[in-house]
């Protein structure tokens, strides 16, 4: 199935940092493989349905944005997808608790 628009990522400085972390966490744990996988998932969910990927936590109407958060096992994410433009926003990455990341 064909996305109906090409939505652009854009990952803020503190989930750039955060997944850096967690690749060199995962690597020191031998679970560089699932993290990756779980990372490579999420990645290609934002660039074709950010905008049901996941449960909407918040909305600021008048930004027009809605910030979603996600979980790809054993990872969660936190983003943002403008209502008007294609345009994400990745504000955090995070082990998900209790999956031996944190």
């Amino acid at each position: 199935m064909k996305p109906d628009k090409s939505w652009k990522v854009i990952y803020l400085q503190e989930a750039r940092q955060a997944i850096v972390k967690l690749y060199e966490l995962a690597a020191a744990r031998g679970r560089r493989p699932e993290v990756r996988q779980a990372a490579r998932q999420i990645h290609m969910r934002l660039h074709s349905d950010p905008d049901v990927y996941g449960e909407e936590i918040h909305h600021y109407h008048e930004m027009k944005l809605l910030v979603r958060v996600a979980i790809e096992d054993p990872l969660v994410i936190r983003y943002g997808v403008h209502e008007v433009l294609p345009l994400v926003f990745v504000k955090a990455i995070a082990p998900l608790p209790g999956k031996g990341l944190d």
